[in-house]
């Protein structure tokens, strides 16, 4: 396999995994939360309800990284940057449910305890 085609095959696993996402969590989940969020990032979106739809189980940083930059070609930002966007979602998140996202062991990833989970998924709800 050719790095390009190589490159074709991860974006279009990348794509899949997405698809996939949405329809786990139910896409108007992700845009809910996105819409909560200010409007104006789908990726913040699709992460949280990620978090809301496996709590309180944790998400590996790695996987984060594919579902915000994973089709990028160059890879996208440095791992730091899943740091620096949870950081900042769980402000949003603490803003509007009264709770946070957690960090589990740096192996294990980042979760969202149940309470907050139902406090989101209700919210989104109502703003629907």
């Amino acid at each position: 396999m050719t790095d390009q085609e190589e490159i074709e095959y991860l974006r279009a696993e990348v794509h899949s995994l997405r698809v996939r996402l949405d329809a786990a969590t139910g896409r108007s989940l992700a845009h809910g939360l996105a819409r909560l969020f200010g409007g104006r990032s789908l990726e913040d979106g699709r992460v949280v309800a990620l978090l809301v739809e496996r709590a309180p189980e944790p998400i590996d940083p790695d996987r984060l990284a594919t579902i915000l930059w994973g089709d990028r070609l160059d890879g996208g930002p440095s791992p730091d940057s899943v740091k620096v966007r949870i950081c900042r979602l769980r402000e949003k998140v603490a803003a509007l449910a009264g709770g946070t996202i957690s960090s589990a062991k740096k192996s294990m990833g980042y979760a969202i305890d149940r309470a907050t989970a139902d406090r989101l998924r209700a919210l989104v709800e109502k703003a629907a």
